[in-house]
Protein backbone atom coordinates (compact mmCIF):
# COMPACT_ATOMS: atom_id res chain seq x y z
CA UNK A 1 0.00 0.00 0.00
CA UNK A 2 2.84 2.35 0.89
CA UNK A 3 4.45 1.83 -2.53
CA UNK A 4 1.14 2.52 -4.25
CA UNK A 5 0.80 5.84 -2.40
CA UNK A 6 4.35 6.82 -3.34
CA UNK A 7 3.71 5.93 -7.00
CA UNK A 8 0.51 8.02 -7.07
CA UNK A 9 2.31 11.01 -5.52
CA UNK A 10 5.18 10.71 -7.99
CA UNK A 11 2.78 10.50 -10.92
CA UNK A 12 0.97 13.65 -9.72
CA UNK A 13 4.22 15.56 -9.38
CA UNK A 14 5.29 14.54 -12.87
CA UNK A 15 2.02 15.18 -14.69
CA UNK A 16 0.69 18.35 -13.09
CA UNK A 17 3.46 20.71 -14.28
CA UNK A 18 3.21 19.34 -17.79
CA UNK A 19 -0.52 19.93 -17.87
CA UNK A 20 -0.08 23.43 -16.55
CA UNK A 21 2.64 24.08 -19.07
CA UNK A 22 0.36 22.88 -21.87
CA UNK A 23 -2.41 25.26 -20.78
CA UNK A 24 0.10 28.08 -20.47
CA UNK A 25 1.46 27.40 -23.93
CA UNK A 26 -2.06 27.45 -25.35
CA UNK A 27 -2.74 30.83 -23.76
CA UNK A 28 0.55 32.12 -25.13
CA UNK A 29 -0.62 31.05 -28.58
CA UNK A 30 -3.92 32.86 -28.04
CA UNK A 31 -2.15 36.05 -26.99
CA UNK A 32 0.07 35.86 -30.05
CA UNK A 33 -3.08 35.58 -32.13
CA UNK A 34 -4.51 38.60 -30.29
CA UNK A 35 -1.52 40.70 -31.35
CA UNK A 36 -2.04 39.60 -34.94
CA UNK A 37 -5.76 40.32 -34.73
CA UNK A 38 -5.06 43.85 -33.52
CA UNK A 39 -2.96 44.48 -36.62
CA UNK A 40 -5.66 43.08 -38.90
CA UNK A 41 -8.27 45.38 -37.35
CA UNK A 42 -6.04 48.41 -37.54
CA UNK A 43 -5.55 47.67 -41.25
CA UNK A 44 -9.23 46.95 -41.87
CA UNK A 45 -8.43 43.32 -42.80
CA UNK A 46 -11.57 41.82 -41.30
CA UNK A 47 -11.48 38.71 -43.48
CA UNK A 48 -8.05 37.88 -42.09
CA UNK A 49 -9.12 38.74 -38.55
CA UNK A 50 -12.06 36.32 -38.62
CA UNK A 51 -10.19 32.97 -38.70
CA UNK A 52 -7.62 34.24 -36.20
CA UNK A 53 -10.45 35.28 -33.89
CA UNK A 54 -12.10 31.89 -34.20
CA UNK A 55 -8.85 30.14 -33.28
CA UNK A 56 -8.21 32.42 -30.32
CA UNK A 57 -11.80 32.06 -29.15
CA UNK A 58 -11.54 28.26 -29.21
CA UNK A 59 -8.35 28.39 -27.14
CA UNK A 60 -9.85 30.68 -24.52
CA UNK A 61 -12.97 28.52 -24.29
CA UNK A 62 -10.89 25.41 -23.64
CA UNK A 63 -8.37 27.04 -21.32
CA UNK A 64 -10.56 29.42 -19.32
CA UNK A 65 -14.09 28.13 -19.79
CA UNK A 66 -17.01 29.36 -21.85
CA UNK A 67 -18.04 31.90 -19.20
CA UNK A 68 -14.68 33.69 -19.16
CA UNK A 69 -14.54 37.46 -19.78
CA UNK A 70 -11.96 36.77 -22.49
CA UNK A 71 -14.53 34.66 -24.30
CA UNK A 72 -16.98 37.59 -24.20
CA UNK A 73 -14.28 39.90 -25.59
CA UNK A 74 -13.52 37.60 -28.49
CA UNK A 75 -17.16 36.94 -29.26
CA UNK A 76 -17.65 40.69 -29.43
CA UNK A 77 -14.63 41.07 -31.70
CA UNK A 78 -15.79 38.26 -33.95
CA UNK A 79 -19.22 39.87 -34.35
CA UNK A 80 -17.51 43.10 -35.44
CA UNK A 81 -15.36 41.27 -38.00
CA UNK A 82 -18.37 39.41 -39.39
CA UNK A 83 -20.48 42.57 -39.56
CA UNK A 84 -17.71 44.44 -41.33
CA UNK A 85 -17.69 41.73 -44.03
CA UNK A 86 -21.46 41.93 -44.47
CA UNK A 87 -22.00 38.50 -42.88
CA UNK A 88 -25.06 39.57 -40.94
CA UNK A 89 -26.57 36.11 -40.53
CA UNK A 90 -23.36 34.97 -38.83
CA UNK A 91 -22.78 38.17 -36.88
CA UNK A 92 -26.19 38.14 -35.19
CA UNK A 93 -25.89 34.94 -33.10
CA UNK A 94 -22.29 35.77 -32.17
CA UNK A 95 -23.25 39.28 -30.99
CA UNK A 96 -26.26 37.86 -29.15
CA UNK A 97 -24.08 35.29 -27.37
CA UNK A 98 -21.61 38.01 -26.37
CA UNK A 99 -24.49 40.02 -24.90
CA UNK A 100 -25.89 37.06 -22.96
CA UNK A 101 -22.46 36.26 -21.57
CA UNK A 102 -21.83 39.80 -20.45
CA UNK A 103 -25.25 40.08 -18.84
CA UNK A 104 -24.52 36.86 -16.95
CA UNK A 105 -20.97 37.73 -15.88
CA UNK A 106 -20.74 41.50 -15.32
CA UNK A 107 -24.45 42.22 -15.02
CA UNK A 108 -27.18 43.86 -17.13
CA UNK A 109 -26.19 47.42 -16.14
CA UNK A 110 -22.43 47.25 -16.73
CA UNK A 111 -20.80 49.46 -19.40
CA UNK A 112 -19.38 46.37 -21.11
CA UNK A 113 -22.94 45.12 -21.47
CA UNK A 114 -23.87 48.47 -23.04
CA UNK A 115 -21.18 47.91 -25.66
CA UNK A 116 -22.64 44.52 -26.56
CA UNK A 117 -26.14 46.01 -26.64
CA UNK A 118 -25.01 48.63 -29.15
CA UNK A 119 -23.21 46.06 -31.28
CA UNK A 120 -26.20 43.73 -31.50
CA UNK A 121 -28.44 46.72 -32.19
CA UNK A 122 -26.23 47.65 -35.13
CA UNK A 123 -26.65 44.19 -36.61
CA UNK A 124 -30.42 44.41 -36.11
CA UNK A 125 -30.50 47.78 -37.84
CA UNK A 126 -28.68 46.32 -40.85
CA UNK A 127 -31.25 43.51 -40.88
CA UNK A 128 -34.05 46.13 -40.83
CA UNK A 129 -35.19 44.99 -37.37
CA UNK A 130 -35.52 48.61 -36.36
CA UNK A 131 -37.77 48.18 -33.33
CA UNK A 132 -35.39 45.63 -31.83
CA UNK A 133 -32.41 47.86 -32.63
CA UNK A 134 -34.01 50.91 -31.00
CA UNK A 135 -34.78 49.00 -27.82
CA UNK A 136 -31.19 47.81 -27.45
CA UNK A 137 -29.71 51.23 -28.17
CA UNK A 138 -32.06 52.78 -25.60
CA UNK A 139 -30.88 50.28 -22.98
CA UNK A 140 -27.24 50.98 -23.83
CA UNK A 141 -27.83 54.73 -23.64
CA UNK A 142 -29.42 54.48 -20.19
CA UNK A 143 -26.52 52.38 -18.89
CA UNK A 144 -23.89 54.75 -20.22
CA UNK A 145 -25.61 57.90 -18.99
CA UNK A 146 -25.77 56.33 -15.54
CA UNK A 147 -22.15 55.17 -15.64
CA UNK A 148 -20.41 58.09 -17.35
CA UNK A 149 -22.73 61.11 -17.33
CA UNK A 150 -24.52 62.66 -20.29
CA UNK A 151 -21.47 64.43 -21.80
CA UNK A 152 -19.15 61.42 -22.10
CA UNK A 153 -18.13 60.27 -25.61
CA UNK A 154 -19.44 56.77 -24.91
CA UNK A 155 -22.91 58.28 -24.45
CA UNK A 156 -22.48 60.01 -27.79
CA UNK A 157 -21.84 56.64 -29.43
CA UNK A 158 -25.14 55.23 -28.19
CA UNK A 159 -26.95 58.41 -29.23
CA UNK A 160 -25.53 58.20 -32.75
CA UNK A 161 -26.73 54.64 -33.15
CA UNK A 162 -30.13 55.41 -31.68
CA UNK A 163 -30.52 58.52 -33.81
CA UNK A 164 -29.77 56.55 -36.97
CA UNK A 165 -32.50 54.05 -36.08
CA UNK A 166 -34.99 56.79 -35.24
CA UNK A 167 -34.37 58.50 -38.57
CA UNK A 168 -35.02 55.26 -40.44
CA UNK A 169 -38.20 54.78 -38.43
CA UNK A 170 -39.31 58.33 -39.25
CA UNK A 171 -39.32 59.25 -35.58
CA UNK A 172 -38.28 62.89 -35.84
CA UNK A 173 -39.42 63.93 -32.37
CA UNK A 174 -36.14 62.94 -30.78
CA UNK A 175 -33.85 63.60 -33.70
CA UNK A 176 -32.89 67.11 -32.57
CA UNK A 177 -31.81 65.97 -29.11
CA UNK A 178 -29.89 63.03 -30.53
CA UNK A 179 -28.06 65.10 -33.12
CA UNK A 180 -27.26 67.88 -30.68
CA UNK A 181 -25.97 65.52 -27.99
CA UNK A 182 -23.97 63.24 -30.26
CA UNK A 183 -22.51 65.65 -32.79
CA UNK A 184 -19.28 66.51 -30.90
CA UNK A 185 -18.18 62.85 -30.94
CA UNK A 186 -16.59 60.85 -33.71
CA UNK A 187 -17.99 57.32 -33.85
CA UNK A 188 -17.33 54.30 -36.05
CA UNK A 189 -18.97 51.17 -34.74
CA UNK A 190 -22.42 51.91 -33.26
CA UNK A 191 -23.96 53.60 -36.29
CA UNK A 192 -21.90 51.93 -39.01
CA UNK A 193 -18.60 50.28 -39.90
CA UNK A 194 -16.53 52.53 -42.09
CA UNK A 195 -14.46 50.03 -43.98
CA UNK A 196 -11.99 52.62 -45.18
CA UNK A 197 -10.93 53.20 -41.58
CA UNK A 198 -9.66 50.80 -38.96
CA UNK A 199 -11.99 49.70 -36.20
CA UNK A 200 -9.80 49.47 -33.07
CA UNK A 201 -10.47 46.06 -31.60
CA UNK A 202 -9.45 46.77 -28.04
CA UNK A 203 -11.64 49.84 -27.78
CA UNK A 204 -14.60 48.07 -29.36
CA UNK A 205 -14.33 45.00 -27.19
CA UNK A 206 -13.02 46.09 -23.84
CA UNK A 207 -14.95 49.30 -23.34
CA UNK A 208 -13.57 52.82 -23.26
CA UNK A 209 -9.97 52.33 -24.33
CA UNK A 210 -9.26 55.69 -25.88
CA UNK A 211 -5.72 55.38 -27.23
CA UNK A 212 -7.06 54.69 -30.74
CA UNK A 213 -9.72 57.35 -30.53
CA UNK A 214 -9.78 61.12 -30.88
CA UNK A 215 -11.56 62.43 -27.78
CA UNK A 216 -14.55 64.71 -28.03
CA UNK A 217 -13.97 68.39 -27.46
CA UNK A 218 -14.64 69.27 -23.85
CA UNK A 219 -15.28 65.68 -22.83
CA UNK A 220 -13.39 63.73 -20.24
CA UNK A 221 -11.98 60.31 -21.03
CA UNK A 222 -11.61 57.29 -18.86
CA UNK A 223 -10.02 53.91 -19.23
CA UNK A 224 -11.82 50.63 -18.72
CA UNK A 225 -11.15 48.23 -15.90
CA UNK A 226 -12.01 45.33 -18.19
CA UNK A 227 -9.32 42.63 -18.47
Amino acid sequence: MRWIAIWVLAAALLTTPAGAQTAGAALDDARALDAQIDVFFQQGRYGDAEPALRRALAIYERALGEQSPEVAVHLNDLSVALYAQGKLAEAEPVAARALRLREATVGPSHPDTALSLDNLATVYRAQRRLADAAGLHERALAIREQAYGRDNPMVGDSLLGLGAVYREQGRSSRRARTKRSASPCRSVWPSSIRRSAATPRRWRSRGARWRHRKPCSGATTRSSSAP
